[in-house]
């Protein structure tokens, strides 16, 4: 069974339709993504996409918001697929970008004076914000105001033209395509 919106009940279950219809509207780059649920680690959360073209692109799109990329020396310790790890064993090591062994993932960032997790897939980098008010599961106001803060950085970067669009094709994210009702 193919699913095409999540119930009402559901989306709002932790927030007025009136509040996710305002996050909606005012937000230019982020969506409102609420969780699946029935999930471990999994949590509602504002989240953009930007599109980069290769290794180049994405190096200058993330030193436009003054995000630098480490390198990850070719020797540095990585961990055996299958071997199992305590926790501070596995603190050495390195989180690599999957097309870009050498670079290690920006993770938890400061943008703008705001938190944001910055991770980079294939071709899009995505941005996420939640947890303004202590539980990393769920948003809040102080989570919008984050995002507008940080959308004020990607207009400075001239990203306007770049939102990775498919994560609007997620039933989860709160967009004109899947929930036009939510923008009237």
């Amino acid at each position: 069974m193919k699913i095409d919106k999540l119930s009402n009940k559901w989306i709002f279950k932790t927030h007025s339709r009136q509040q996710i219809s305002e996050w909606a509207k005012h937000l230019k780059y982020f969506y409102f993504v609420r969780a699946w649920g029935g999930f471990g680690y999994e949590g509602d959360m504002f989240k953009a996409s930007i599109g980069f073209s290769d290794k180049a692109d994405l190096v200058y799109k993330l030193s436009k918001l003054n995000i630098q990329l480490n390198m990850i020396p070719p020797d540095y310790p990585r961990p055996i697929p299958g071997k199992s790890y305590t926790n501070e064993e596995y603190k050495i090591f390195k989180e690599a970008i999957t097309d870009y062994q050498d670079l290690e993932q920006p993770s938890n960032q400061k943008l703008n004076e705001a938190n944001c997790h910055v991770w980079v897939d294939r071709r899009s980098i995505t941005f996420s914000v939640s947890g303004a008010n202590g539980d990393i599961y769920s948003v809040s106001q102080g989570d919008f105001d984050a995002c507008k803060k940080i959308e004020s950085l990607f207009d400075l970067a001239n990203f306007q033209n770049q939102k990775d669009l498919k994560i609007e094709e997620n039933i989860c994210c709160i967009s004109r395509k899947i929930y036009p009702e939510l923008f009237s």
